[in-house]
């Protein structure tokens, strides 16, 4: 993550001066291929997942929150489309310190967001059960299993779940960077497994003879879906 904000910012230096980064505005998001976000206009569209993958609102509370779209867990299970919805309803928000860069006098901050979706102690067993079955794919069910006997064999022992989604902000107005969507099982502040589900997500975005799926390998850029209003 550190290596992307590196190359970020700067790649500003060479990009137009604007008012800022954009932040984070409410709204449903569809996927848009481009390179670290940076890309001005998007001249591929064949062979592209053009639904809309998440949405953002506000709480009452006036914090940010994020759904995530159904389409968007078609490798997931009944139980691990109930698991995310769940979820979803409890979670907390997080705004991370900003890198600020001056760009040719300006200054210019690109946040992080981060959507703390649920984070629970529990046995490594009860870890198990709740995560693998969210699966669709027995053989991803199968490796995960194995991962937790290795690395867990006391199905007894203490651990916390974790599942966290991470943006960054980026200079392009009304688009943000997902670069991390995992689930973390963690034990004395390290992560033991962890269940990749960007991966699953950029799964959908592209056919694999695109030559846009590989820019996707460290994250993806997706945009405000304009309203019709």
């Amino acid at each position: 993550m550190k290596n992307f904000k590196a190359s970020l910012l700067v790649g500003a230096l060479f990009l137009s001066v604007s008012n800022g980064a954009s932040a984070i505005q409410p709204g449903v998001y569809k996927y848009v291929p481009s390179l670290l976000c940076e890309t001005g206009d998007v001249a591929v569209k064949q062979n592209v997942n053009q639904k809309p993958m998440f949405s953002v609102g506000t709480s009452e509370a006036g914090a940010l929150r994020l759904e995530i779209e159904k389409q968007s867990l078609s490798a997931y299970s009944d139980l691990g489309v109930a698991y995310f919805e769940q979820i979803s309803r409890s979670q907390e928000y997080v705004f991370n310190e900003a890198d600020t860069l001056e760009v040719e006098g300006e200054q210019v901050t690109y946040g992080s967001h981060s959507f703390l979706l649920h984070e629970e102690p529990m046995t490594a067993l009860e870890a198990a059960k709740l995560l693998i079955p969210t699966l669709l794919d027995v053989r991803k069910q199968s490796h995960y299993a194995g991962r937790f006997q290795k690395e867990l064999a006391d199905s007894k022992q203490e651990v916390t779940v974790r599942t966290v989604v991470e943006m960054d902000e980026v200079k392009h107005p009304n688009r943000i960077f997902l670069s991390s969507f995992r689930s973390d099982v963690v034990k004395s502040g390290e992560v033991i497994v962890s269940i990749d589900h960007f991966e699953n997500i950029r799964a959908l975005l592209h056919t694999k003879a695109s030559r846009w799926d590989q820019t996707t390998l460290s994250g993806a850029c997706f945009e405000l879906e304009k309203s019709d209003q």
